[in-house]
């Protein structure tokens, strides 16, 4: 059955005094603005080639990110972009290890050696609960030999912070990581909400040609929402960049 327009299926509206299309957006925005004052020497300086997103929750946050450092650069060349599925039932967990996770592990490995040796990558997470994800991401990357590596954490979910440092500290020793402000909600806010706006959802499953044809890495499942709550969800994402390049430049 088509949702497409349904009131009923949109989620978190905005208020009639809001910019934003859905509300949750002012808080990805401040959460964003917050972690690009401590990064935006990178993008003006142009540090990155690549920008990698972890998963589809982390998709519309890649592109808020890409449209900011695009902005900031004073390099004429757009980033590429490219988004991977990471997390449960991927190569990346641990214990989700098998024939097929191991053969996804090894078309990774292919694909970041091909696309990412020697370059600076720019690894765009929404959240962490246990950092165990990000910590084999960057040391796939490292074994494919990047150059540099960035890893932009919007939203660190862990109820066992002692742990999620012992598993982000060789990650601290190989990469430049930016995580948001501790009250920040944006990043679960996306994860959460990223299937509805988004349109896809993760589909663990072999890399094909197709995909990487439309910048996407791995496959994903087109998700049955509402047409309207993508493009608006596009727009609040054009506006949440829009509004913290204006923000950051108005600051210098």
């Amino acid at each position: 059955m088509s949702i497409e327009g349904s009131f009923e299926n949109k989620i978190e509206t905005n208020n009639e005094d809001s910019e934003y299309n859905f509300e949750f957006f002012k808080q990805v925005e401040d959460s964003v603005k917050a972690v690009v004052k401590e990064m935006k020497e990178n993008f003006e300086q142009g540090k990155y080639d690549i920008i990698l997103s972890d998963d589809t929750g982390s998709r519309i946050l890649t592109l808020i990110f890409k449209k900011i450092a695009d902005g900031l650069s004073k390099e004429d060349e757009s980033l590429e972009t490219y988004f991977i599925a990471a997390g449960r039932g991927t190569a990346f967990k641990k214990n989700s290890f098998n024939s097929k996770t191991e053969k996804q592990r090894n078309e990774l490995l292919s694909f970041f050696e091909e696309k990412c040796a020697d370059k600076s990558v720019l690894l765009i997470s929404e959240y962490a609960q246990t950092g165990k994800t990000i910590n084999r991401f960057s040391g796939m990357l490292n074994e494919s030999s990047v150059a540099n590596l960035g890893i932009v954490i919007l939203k660190n979910n862990s109820l066992n912070q002692d742990k999620f440092e012992e598993n982000m500290r060789p990650v601290n020793q190989e990469a430049d990581v930016f995580i948001g402000p501790d009250d920040s909600s944006g990043g679960s806010l996306l994860s959460h909400k990223s299937e509805k706006i988004s349109g896809v959802k993760k589909d663990v499953g072999e890399l094909h040609e197709q995909h990487k044809v439309h910048n996407s890495v791995h496959p994903t499942k087109k998700e049955d929402v509402s047409r309207d709550n993508m493009r608006e969800a596009r727009e609040d994402a054009d506006l949440v960049a829009q509004r913290v390049l204006k923000s950051i430049k108005e600051e210098k």
